[in-house]
């Protein structure tokens, strides 16, 4: 299934022009750690002060995923099988695996594991994504592997974390060792292992001391109660990447993708499951709107009449306010010039609803319009505002069309689905 989620995002990236990451495969197993760690920070904007004033290590882990999904990566993180909460995956047989690709490099983090581990994961197999490998990991900071690229990707993963320069300033050895240990792990938010091997590391601790502390660490750790699941939603998109879930929900949204596929490759079965996710930050329907002039003559002539099914005008105006949606300032002149009961409505919501080109937006014109030239549609697709649909949005005001009130012979805008239905309209 990882596979077939990582070949649909190839596909989908492909067909929205998105060029390959220069970062996959760049580097190769001699290069310097501390270089390719660097490199890694850089791409990343990886502020290791920033992470200090972080609360939480979730807060860290969080932010560190959304980096990676910010690059391009697909980060998917699961502690249990096919989302059976009683069969979860044993982070001693395998704590995660890369699979390097420059469309839809995809990294799987083991969830069962702590917060701190998954961290060090995510970090080991971003080496992997560097190197271009596929490679399934048991990626203990504390070992060292017989095959070199693991070792590799270890030593990276602990610079990326815990940068060796940084690391001797930080390091108190005159502190008793499980304080420092503690201090120094939520100074880096790491895990108490990895800040034992970079003593290690930095000659603060032999070998036979750092083996004896790493042991009783362990047995500290595995004693610690785990928590709660949380927000299934939130989880789920998680589970198969943010960034993979925002994909699939748009172009199922679009019409470009099944909703049985979507089902199949989310995990689940149910619409309302696929409109809640796609609702939440990330999810794809959480995004912002932008809605033509026909979204609103339409459906004012043919389903919710403003006298009719006040609700849903209502609702616009609050999503509005939430900023989900907004028009721009040409569609609102156009609705003003019908000079009926859609105009006055259009009128009172100013330029917070109907936004204004601004210096961001003008220079960006050209660039949309030379990519639309280049995607094969009909020549009176591409440009701004078309005579032919200026025409027919007015020729909809003041022809044979029923209003939706007397067509259907009563209100049916149900507060559940208003979400999916004004997405549904914003992209015919």
């Amino acid at each position: 299934m990882r596979s077939q989620r990582q070949e649909w995002f190839r596909n989908y990236a492909r067909s929205m022009g998105e060029s390959p990451l220069a970062f996959v495969g760049s580097a190769r197993v001699p290069d310097d750690v501390i270089g390719t760690a660097a490199r890694i920070r850089t791409a990343f904007g990886f502020d290791v002060n920033q992470r200090r004033q972080m609360p939480t290590w979730t807060d860290a882990l969080r932010h560190f995923i959304e980096q990676a999904d910010g690059l391009g990566i697909l980060v998917m993180c699961n502690g249990v099988v096919h989302n059976n909460n009683h069969r979860h995956l044993d982070p001693r047989e395998f704590r995660g695996f890369a699979m390097a690709d420059d469309l839809a490099p995809l990294v799987f983090i083991n969830g069962a594991d702590t917060k701190a581990g998954q961290m060090f994961t995510l970090a080991h197999e971003l080496a992997h994504i560097w190197l271009g490998q596929f490679a399934v990991s048991d990626s203990q900071p504390v070992l060292v592997p017989d095959q070199d690229m693991e070792r590799w990707c270890n030593e990276v993963a602990a610079e990326l974390l815990v940068p060796l320069e940084l690391m001797r300033h930080e390091y108190n050895s005159a502190a008793a060792l499980p304080d420092e240990a503690n201090r120094l792990a939520r100074r880096f938010k790491v895990s108490t292992l990895v800040i034992l091997r970079r003593m290690l590391d930095v000659g603060g601790l032999t070998r036979q001391e750092f083996w004896d502390a790493y042991h009783a660490e362990v047995e500290r750790l595995r004693a610690i109660p785990r928590g709660a699941g949380g927000n299934f939603y939130l989880t789920q998109a998680a589970r198969v990447s943010k960034r993979f879930a925002a994909a699939l929900v748009t172009s199922t949204l679009e019409g470009q993708t099944r909703y049985n596929d979507a089902f199949r490759m989310l995990g689940f079965s149910k619409l309302s499951t696929f409109q809640r996710i796609g609702a939440q930050p990330g999810g794809g329907a959480g995004m912002s709107y932008l809605l033509d002039s026909d979204v609103f003559i339409q459906v004012k002539n043919l389903h919710y009449g403003l006298d009719f099914c006040p609700a849903f005008w209502d609702w616009l105006i609050a999503a509005n306010a939430k900023k989900l949606v907004f028009s721009t300032e040409k569609v609102g002149d156009e609705i003003q010039a019908g000079a009926d009961e859609l105009a006055t409505w259009a009128a009172g919501r100013g330029d917070t609803f109907f936004l204004k080109p601004d210096s961001a937006i003008l220079p960006a014109l050209a660039t949309v319009s030379s990519w639309a030239t280049g995607q094969n549609y009909e020549p009176a697709a591409v440009s701004h505002v078309p005579a032919s649909r200026r025409l027919l949005s007015r020729r909809s005001r003041t022809g044979s069309w029923a209003h939706g009130g007397n067509a259907r012979g009563g209100c049916s805008f149900n507060q559940e689905d208003q979400d999916s239905q004004c997405l549904h309209w914003s992209r015919r």
